[in-house]
């Protein structure tokens, strides 16, 4: 389509006034008709057409109408990759850096309205493809002042999407989910486990708290129960009038807390008296027997003290002869003497003292005088209340 003079009149219009731009837009296929001039052999005209192109790019609902523009045009000069001719003119000498920078410009607007991630690697894609190379152009720019082309070429790296770091990050981040949902199902059992046992605590609570509360009234019951039996026994022991001899066997009974003494043995008989002889005289009596001839009259050997701790010998005398007892009169002291063996006698019935025998006999010493001082006199009154609480005690 050849490019006649209107044309070029309009595209100095668009730089001039950006009513331009909004009229040329509004026109159809006109993009079309524009992209057409970079056939033309003027960079000036080409780096309008660019210019335009970026424009356009600013708004994305002009991405369709651009990018039907590019196929356009690729199918019109019958291109074999798509912005194979803007890529071409950017190394083309003698470089310029302001035409580079507007193609740079161009391309960055072009991916950022693109509206998915797809298509934006798809062009990508197409403009490496068509020879754009990072390293090759800023070789072009060796001993220049190109602030613009490169701040372009900065941008563009930003922006570039690096398909094999993306597949990477999407295989660690697809990991990191699975294992996240894992310990997500972990923590939901753990928490319905909680949620299960939270539900017995505090069903257990409840039957708890009803329980105390239960005990709390049976207390309560039981209390009030035992202050009416208190008050009812009371009530009766008041009423009640004890006898006077109660009264004193309760006092004489209080005052008997220690042991009495043992009684003494009662005294021999007298002697006899003398014998009368025929006419009625006294008949001396006769010498005492030797010791040893007659057992009855013998004398008693002396034993030698116990150097031992014996157990007591608890017996009960009795007063008259009884074949289950021992007779003692008729028994030879020194017979009895001749066939124990007291040495072996104590050795088998010694008590044993223990470490605590001595001051177990000293409490027990203690409490028998505490005993002992607490025994008081009482009045009759007191005395009388005395037999009353025995009377009860004893019902």
């Amino acid at each position: 389509m050849p490019l006649t003079k209107p044309y070029k009149k309009l595209l100095l219009l668009i730089s001039v006034w950006q009513y331009g731009f909004q009229s040329v837009m509004g026109v159809e296929d006109s993009l079309k008709a524009i992209i057409l001039c970079l056939k033309i052999n003027s960079l000036k005209t080409q780096a309008l057409v660019v210019k335009m192109l970026a424009q356009a790019c600013i708004q994305s609902e002009y991405y369709e109408r651009v990018v039907e523009a590019l196929q356009f045009y690729a199918k019109a000069t019958r291109e074999t990759k798509p912005f194979e001719m803007l890529v071409t003119l950017m190394y083309q000498q003698p470089i310029t850096p302001q035409f580079q920078t507007l193609c740079l410009i161009f391309f960055n607007s072009l991916i950022s309205i693109t509206p998915t991630f797809n298509l934006k690697v798809f062009h990508q894609q197409e403009i490496e493809d068509a020879g754009l190379d990072v390293e090759r152009l800023e070789r072009t720019l060796e001993g220049m002042e190109a602030a613009s082309v490169r701040q372009c070429l900065k941008t563009w790296q930003e922006n570039y999407i690096n398909v094999q770091n993306v597949m990477d990050e999407f295989v660690s981040l697809r990991e990191r989910t699975k294992y996240l949902r894992d310990e997500v199902d972990l923590l939901q059992t753990k928490l319905e486990e909680l949620q299960k046992e939270n539900t017995n605590l505090r069903k257990t609570n409840t039957e708890v708290d009803q329980q105390a509360e239960d005990y709390r009234l049976r207390a309560t019951e039981l209390q009030t129960t035992l202050e009416n039996v208190v008050k009812q026994v009371q009530h009766e022991v008041d009423q009640v009038e004890l006898p006077d001899d109660l009264i004193t066997s309760v006092t004489e009974a209080a005052a008997a807390v220690t042991v009495p003494p043992t009684p003494s043995p009662p005294p021999p008989p007298p002697p006899p008296p003398p014998p009368l002889g025929a006419e009625g005289t006294l008949v001396p009596p006769p010498p005492p027997p030797p010791p040893g001839i007659d057992g009855s009259l013998s004398v008693k050997r002396r034993v030698n003290a116990n150097k031992v701790r014996l157990p007591m010998l608890n017996w009960t005398p009795i007063s008259r002869q009884s074949d289950a007892s021992i007779y003692f009169k008729e028994i030879r002291d020194g017979d009895v003497l001749e066939m124990l063996d007291f040495a072996d006698f104590d050795r088998k019935f010694e008590l044993k003292a223990s470490e605590a025998s001595g001051d177990l006999i000293a409490r027990k010493e203690q409490a028998l005088k505490r005993a002992a001082e607490q025994i008081t006199l009482i009045e009759p009154k007191r005395a009388r209340n005395l037999g009353k609480c025995r009377n009860f005690l004893s019902v």
